[in-house]
């Protein structure tokens, strides 16, 4: 449920822009960027669980890394390369549109590595913004894993410093030190983390499940009062990462239901999801542009649909098969299990 809500707080916040008329951007910013953060929060909390499946084997760091590698760049490629040849990628209030002017060889090899941050190039796909964060990240992962493995005390120690360094980062004017964006959202990652501590070390559900989808409300309507100036620094969301981190492992698991099975398919296919809804809403509300509206929006939810199902079938899955053939050999399983984000 917590990555299906991400998704579509992102694709909802989204079309809020472009759609509502009047009444500022702020809130519908918002609403799109702490579905990112919940992202961060839950991407973490699945990759620690995976790092402990692997723990103890013959490079497990570098299999971790391999994994990650052919989850997230396949698909980003394949979306770049779309946009490139015309596909809308860029969103803002104004609406939907190709990228303009055309992007540059050096711009365009920072994408497809996704380094745009270090490299301060623009994100030729506006959604790429949170790639390279991601991608930073899995760099201290493993770091964190061990450092959680150890006891809370160490990892309250770890969590502390990434508050530091991520205060750090945000207020002092040192040349150079924007290329460590990424410590700026380390504290929301730090949430997932949190959650596996918690769990690895004896905590264990004390509360109902119909909890969980009202502290996820809470934590998203608490994010976007505190943006509603405007401003959408990191650090407004790090209370709220932190709080859902600590309060993921006393939380009954929800009860199998229409709820829990469509929430695992949108999670299923939300990377696709999240890199292909800009051009989804392109053809639904610019090719189509001329129809009815009620076809516009039949268009565009095709779109939705079946742009992710296709990369997912096509691309995704392909990718996690490739990359755990290449971390476990030949005889690696056929099938892929439910995909981390």
């Amino acid at each position: 449920m917590l990555r299906a809500v991400a998704v579509l707080c992102v694709l909802g916040g989204h079309l809020a822009l472009i759609m509502l008329p009047g009444g500022g951007p702020h809130w519908r910013w918002a609403v799109a960027r702490f579905g990112v953060l919940l992202f961060f929060v839950h991407t973490s909390l699945v990759l620690m669980a995976s790092l402990e499946r692997s723990f103890g084997s013959p490079d497990w760091v570098k299999a971790f890394y391999i994994r990650r590698a052919f989850r997230i760049y396949p698909l980003a490629l394949v979306t770049l390369g779309a946009v490139l040849l015309g596909v809308a990628g860029q969103i803002s209030r104004y609406g939907v549109a190709p990228v303009s002017p055309q992007p540059g060889v050096a711009e365009i090899v920072s994408n497809a590595l996704l380094i745009q941050d270090l490299t301060r190039h623009g994100d030729i796909v506006s959604v790429f913004w949170t790639l390279p964060i991601e991608v930073q990240m899995y760099a201290v992962l493993p770091g964190l894993f061990l450092i959680a493995r150890r006891g809370l005390p160490p990892f309250i120690l770890a969590a502390a410093l990434a508050v530091l360094l991520g205060l750090t980062i945000q207020d002092l004017p040192v040349p150079g030190l924007w290329r460590l964006n990424v410590a700026a959202f380390a504290p929301c990652f730090m949430g997932g983390v949190l959650a596996y501590a918690l769990l690895l070390h004896g905590a264990r559900p004390r509360l109902p499940s119909w909890l969980w989808p009202m502290v996820i409300l809470a934590a998203t309507g608490t994010f976007i009062l505190s943006s509603s100036d405007g401003s959408y620094n990191p650090d407004r969301g790090w209370p709220m990462c932190l709080a859902l981190g600590y309060v993921i492992p006393f939380v009954a698991d929800l009860p199998a239901s229409l709820v829990t099975r469509v929430s695992a398919v949108i999670a299923k296919y939300s990377y696709g999801i999240y890199l292909l809804h800009v051009p989804a809403m392109w053809i639904g509300f610019v090719l189509a542009g001329r129809a009815p509206v009620i076809v516009q929006w039949v268009v565009f939810g095709a779109a939705v649909v079946l742009l992710p199902w296709i990369a997912y079938h096509v691309v995704e899955n392909r990718g996690i098969l490739l990359g755990r053939k290449i971390v476990s050999g030949p005889r690696a399983p056929l099938a892929a299990t439910t995909p981390a984000p």
